[in-house]
């Protein structure tokens, strides 16, 4: 039987008894050679689109080519930022797997396109998928179309109304500074800026947005997120509420939320005496709300403010509704912090006696 070729990577399959002297010699440069070949990305053998305006990837059974790369490095540069070139990756053949029922076909490539022109990636007969320009995206081809399966935007500005961004990863990157209106759909964006964008289901980590930039869905935002300019919402907003159960000396963090609701319960039935220490980690500018409460088996305990960062009027502090399961509000501004961060003024304003329930 003589040497036969995979459906893939296209690695020499020897037959039984062939290549009888150089069998060692073809599996080393046939098939060890090739499977660290399609690890790699090309160096020489440029996929170049200077002056082509379509490419097909070359295909060698046993020898070294593009197709079997895993990783596909566009080059060139072209005077219209507008154009689409034509990137054309093989067919590839279905592959049954025997007796364990698997059936495969296809290859995972990652296309970089680091140029101010867009790649279609398509198999003959089919329509493919387009990888924007300054990007990464990694595309799959099976027997029959190419998919995309991730995309990632690099240290570019996307504002192009031709092409919507999805499913993607991008860092340091400004979306719709130029004209259009790009959507952007479940994915992260990491330091970068939008305008004049709409964001929907993704997590956001360090986003500066100015302009009309909707954010819609599910929408995460971790670490500080500045928005310069009106920040304007249709429904509801809302805070998480962190729950402080204490029974002495309690310290707020004022770095986990914005509400607080704060219930004095000791170890056995009875009153017992809270005494709220100045809080920590405020920003300027930060308000909110601390519900006090006595717990139902906590009658007559007390909240006192002993640090005179708490600001209230005429300089009273309030005294706690005594009552088991009562409920005070304090609300609060936090008007004063000093360099190394220690509160310096928290402005409280007091309503006394709600009902636990």
């Amino acid at each position: 039987m003589s040497t036969s070729y995979s459906n893939t990577l296209l690695l020499a399959k020897q037959g039984a008894g062939e290549n009888a002297n150089t069998w060692g010699t073809i599996l080393n440069d046939n098939v060890i050679d090739m499977v660290d070949n399609a690890f790699s990305t090309n160096i020489t053998g440029a996929i170049d689109f200077s002056t082509e305006t379509t490419i097909t990837l070359t295909q060698n059974n046993g020898l070294g080519d593009q197709s079997r790369l895993t990783v596909l490095g566009i080059t060139g540069t072209r005077g219209d930022s507008t154009s689409i070139v034509s990137l054309i990756v093989p067919t590839f053949t279905t592959a049954d797997g025997g007796s364990n029922g698997v059936t495969w076909g296809g290859k995972m490539y990652i296309v970089r396109n680091p140029n101010n022109f867009k790649v279609k990636v398509y198999n003959a007969g089919n329509v493919g998928s387009n990888v924007p320009k300054n990007s990464t995206m990694g595309v799959l081809t099976t027997p029959t179309t190419v998919v995309p399966l991730f995309s990632g935007f690099y240290s570019s500005s996307v504002g192009d109304t031709a092409n919507q961004i999805n499913s993607s990863f991008l860092q340091s990157v400004s979306i719709g500074v130029t004209a259009g209106d790009p959507s952007f759909n479940y994915g992260r964006i990491t330091q970068s800026s939008i305008s004049a964008t709409s964001f929907n289901n993704g997590l956001i980590t360090n986003l500066s947005a100015t302009g009309a930039a909707t954010l819609a869905g599910h929408t995460t935002f971790s670490s500080i997120a500045t928005f310069n300019g009106d920040v304007s919402v249709n429904k509801r907003s809302m805070c998480a509420m962190t729950t402080i159960v204490c029974s002495a000396t309690t310290t707020i963090d004022l770095a986990l939320t914005n509400f607080f609701y704060v219930k004095a319960s000791g170890a056995v039935a009875g009153a017992v005496s809270v005494s709220l220490a100045t809080p920590t980690n405020g920003l300027v500018g930060q308000t909110g709300a601390i519900y006090l409460v006595n717990g139902t088996s906590a009658g007559n305990s007390t909240f006192t403010f002993p640090t005179s960062v708490w600001k209230f009027p005429g300089g009273i502090a309030p005294t706690k509704t005594a009552a088991a399961g009562s409920v005070d509000l304090l609300t609060y501004f936090v008007r004063d912090v000093s360099s190394d961060g220690t509160l310096k003024a928290i402005d409280i304003a007091a309503i006394s006696n709600f009902t636990a329930s």
